[in-house]
């Protein structure tokens, strides 16, 4: 028999597999049913595990974001890279200037 405890908990497992995948898109879904079965039975009989679960999420989500924002803030110092430095055999730090490339069309 399944009941609104049994249900959150198979939605918080099915949101984990989702995170763990990289389908953000599924999430805000995943949000608005846990937010339903929430309000329907605000008295939960196993508590402790819905909380471990809800938690672990949490964190996986606050991961997966760092992650994201890392990635992004990497890609934008890539296309903003106008130096190149290096270091030769003595340790010392060599400076070179990147010429930014650009699209030239020709007819």
């Amino acid at each position: 028999m399944r009941t609104r405890t049994s249900d959150l908990a198979i939605l918080l497992d099915a949101e984990k597999a989702a995170i763990l995948a990289g389908e953000f898109d599924q999430l805000q879904g995943f949000s608005e049913q846990k937010l339903d079965l929430l309000k329907a039975c605000p008295e939960f009989t196993e508590k402790a595990a819905l909380r471990e679960k809800l938690i672990r999420n949490s964190r996986l989500l606050e991961a997966a974001s760092n992650g994201v924002r890392a990635a992004l803030d990497h890609i934008a110092a890539l296309k903003d890279a106008r130096n190149l430095s290096t270091y030769s055999a003595d340790g010392t730090v060599h400076t070179e200037h990147c010429a930014v490339n650009r699209l030239e069309r020709k007819a």
